[in-house]
């Protein structure tokens, strides 16, 4: 047994020959994974930032149509509307959303932002529309583009009012 283990006792450690054939494929292959997760990483934060638009879409769109599903009265024109309603101990309500043109285009409820506040993309709203359906529908179309990734998304929906005594 020591005879087949001879070999392996004066061999003491690396030869030139080795190092200059390992250390660069080891180089190759941590840039390589290196270049992997830096990929990882921005697909990541664009799907994310792509999420962060349909949300910042789907909830204005949603805290519109509430809005309007409860509404006495809507006045609307392109990039603004003013939701009136009654409280329950019959007060008048007013609501206002607006298509801003600041530094990027936001949706604003009651001067207040309702979208575009994210650090991980910068959302804009590009269009915001209304127009009436009926004697009390409300056509509403929002959409969006995320600035990272070039992507857009939009919703169209039509809403009626359930209290509708003013018209639109």
């Amino acid at each position: 047994m020591d005879k087949d283990l001879h070999w392996l006792r004066q061999e003491k450690g690396f030869s030139m020959m080795e190092l200059s054939v390992s250390l660069p494929l080891f180089a190759v292959l941590l840039l390589s994974l290196t270049v992997i997760f830096g990929w990882g990483i921005k697909s990541y934060f664009f799907m994310v930032s792509d999420w962060v638009l349909q949300r910042d879409v789907q909830f204005s769109m949603k805290r519109i149509c509430n809005d309007v599903m409860f509404a006495d009265r809507v006045e609307c024109d392109s990039g603004r509307i003013t939701i009136y309603g009654k409280t329950s101990d019959n007060k008048t309500t007013r609501v206002n959303y607006e298509l801003t043109r600041e530094n990027f285009p936001r949706i604003r409820r009651n001067s207040q932002p309702l979208t575009g506040e994210s650090s991980l993309g910068t959302i804009e709203i590009e269009e915001m529309d209304f127009d009436a359906v009926g004697a009390a529908g409300l056509y509403i179309h929002i959409k969006g583009r995320n600035r990272a990734t070039g992507h857009e998304y939009e919703l169209r929906t039509v809403e009626y009012m359930l209290n509708n005594r003013g018209g639109i």
